[in-house]
């Protein structure tokens, strides 16, 4: 799964709104407008399968145009201003450091400023699974608002769009690999719960977990292991088992002690081990590669679950 990469310069408005027309898709049309001659845009758009993001400079004032969409996105200010962020029901003018998302249900309007920002995009329904996950919730997410719940909110969303930003920006970036790239954003998902006020943290009401037999959790362990080398989440384990997250999570901690993602991960850890005794350096087999392969990050975090689990570091296992 490679990273898409486009990256655009130019002093013509037109070109750059085409270009952000044909990654943001038809359903979110941009208008931007200028000064004329003076205007210039430094671009580049970060594509994956399961999140974007976009670092956009402007040299110039100017203003323009969003329609609503179904897809969540943020932006932060690097630099410069954005002097009106509006939608139907809110307006806010934004400076250096300021995070906002976009208004789902209504376009926007927006004024800059010789404006710096980064930008982050995924699909909703990324969003509601991660809540129905972790929050139990029913109802796809809808964000009550278009600014950070706090100051530390706000920065805790920069930091994370500019590691994502750099992340995605890389070619040979790890979160270039399908498991590696769920897992940001299901990161992301989770931080953005967290960061913009949404009915789903403040639900009042949770639904029972439900009650999952020997043969539904049955259904969960084979599923994951049929499945480990892919990207799974906590909703396929559960509707493979024919039950709900919440109720999963319960029926692995009493069965096996440990949550179906942790689970999960040892299998996938043992997958990695296998690859690492059946490897050969000399064929061009990397740790780093083989680690990728089964969703780790090439590393501490890799190499100290696999020296807790084998007793050996694995660059050992590959050279034996």
């Amino acid at each position: 799964m490679p990273i898409d990469i486009v990256d655009v310069s130019s002093h013509d408005a037109d070109v750059v709104v085409k270009t952000l027309n044909n990654v943001w898709g038809r359903e979110r049309p941009v208008r931007i407008s200028g000064e004329g001659s003076r205007f210039f845009c430094e671009l580049r758009m970060s594509s994956s399968d399961a999140i974007s993001s976009d670092r956009v400079r402007l040299t110039i004032s100017g203003d323009g145009w969003v329609a609503p969409a179904s897809f969540f996105a943020s932006l932060a200010v690097l630099d410069g201003r954005v002097d009106r962020f509006e939608s139907a029901k809110e307006r806010h003018r934004l400076g250096q450091g300021d995070v906002a998302m976009f208004p789902q249900s209504a376009p926007l309007d927006y004024e800059y400023s010789n404006s710096h920002v980064v930008t982050l995009r995924m699909p909703s329904d990324v969003i509601d699974r991660v809540a129905r996950e972790r929050l139990d919730t029913r109802e796809p997410v809808r964000f009550q608002g278009l600014l950070a719940a706090s100051s530390a909110a706000a920065t805790q969303w920069r930091r994370l769009s500019n590691f994502v930003h750099r992340e995605l920006s890389d070619p040979d970036s790890a979160f270039g690999q399908p498991i590696v790239n769920a897992q940001l954003a299901d990161l992301v998902a989770t931080t953005a719960l967290a960061v913009f006020p949404n009915d789903a943290v403040n639900a009042d009401y949770r639904p029972g977990p439900g009650r999952v037999g020997s043969a539904s959790l049955r259904r969960a362990v084979e599923y994951i292991h049929a499945h480990a080398c892919e990207p799974v989440t906590l909703t396929d384990i559960a509707n493979a088992a024919g039950t709900t997250g919440r109720a999963i999570q319960i029926a692995f901690a009493k069965q096996h002690g440990i949550a179906p993602m942790s689970y999960l991960r040892q299998i996938r850890l043992a997958g990695a081990h296998r690859d690492l005794e059946d490897g050969d350096p000399t064929r061009g087999d990397t740790v780093a590669a083989i680690a990728l392969r089964w969703g780790f990050r090439p590393g501490g975090d890799f190499s100290r679950a696999y020296r807790e689990r084998y007793g050996v570091p694995p660059s050992h296992t590959l050279r034996a």
